[in-house]
């Protein structure tokens, strides 16, 4: 799942509108639009206002881009083992640690 469906999923879980989100993360609604759409760029610092906004943390919407990195790293294990935790359903929050090795 990528950052953006991911973003979007918890938004909707917690019926929030983009319009929510927008004003809670204190950006205009239409460049969370451009979030949810994959269209726009973001900050580290607006992802990090806008999990606070949904009410999860930083890492919960990272760990897409982090197996994808894997993955276009050519780390095909870990990509494997992190994305297979992800298709069964378990969150997969720890093991950030092989952006280092």
């Amino acid at each position: 799942m990528l950052l953006a469906e991911r973003i979007r999923k918890v938004r909707i879980a917690y019926n929030l509108t983009q319009a929510d989100v927008a004003e809670k993360s204190k950006i205009t609604p239409s460049a969370y639009g451009q979030i949810e759409r994959k269209a726009g760029n973001s900050t580290f610092y607006t992802l990090e206002k806008i999990a606070k906004a949904i009410g999860v943390s930083t890492s919960f919407l990272a760990v897409a881009v982090a197996i994808l990195s894997l993955f276009l790293l050519g780390r095909r294990q870990e990509f494997v083992h992190y994305f297979r935790q992800v298709l069964e359903g378990r969150e997969v929050t720890k093991g950030f640690n092989f952006f280092i090795n």
